[in-house]
């Protein structure tokens, strides 16, 4: 009996924890002053956030709200904004793809299509970013 009442004690301990968001930046088409459509959408199943902002418009792309990462701070938009600031500043033609640790708080890995306009960034909680083996 104290087996069956420790395994589902451990089974309730399990749907209780909280797995880590990932969110993903997706940036295409922007134009001079932002982006026409800004959407944020959850996968809570998926463990995944994504932000897209397409096509040219007066939007800012960020978040529409905070980004709750459960091991680590949570992701305001002001500096998811930050995040995608450096790492478009950090694009050239010759390096469309690297990595960067934001203020020893959030890992950052992005990539950037240069024929369709297309950057995608991820931003992982250092806890994340260790358990993914981008970092030790």
């Amino acid at each position: 009996m104290k087996k069956i009442i420790t395994v589902c004690l451990f089974i309730a301990g399990l749907s209780q924890m909280k797995a880590a968001i990932t969110p993903e930046f997706h940036r295409s088409n922007g134009g001079w002053f932002g982006y026409k459509f800004v959407t944020t959408t959850t996968w809570p199943d998926l463990n995944k956030t994504i932000v897209a902002c397409t096509d040219p418009g007066l939007t800012r792309c960020k978040s529409a709200a905070i980004i709750v990462m459960p091991d680590g701070p949570s992701l305001t938009p002001e500096t998811a904004e930050t995040i995608g600031n450096i790492v478009t500043g950090k694009l050239t033609p010759e390096k469309t793809s690297g990595q960067l640790l934001y203020n020893e708080t959030f890992f950052v890995t992005y990539s950037y299509n240069i024929d369709a306009d297309d950057l995608v960034y991820t931003v992982y909680s250092l806890g994340e970013a260790k358990k993914q083996g981008f970092i030790q």
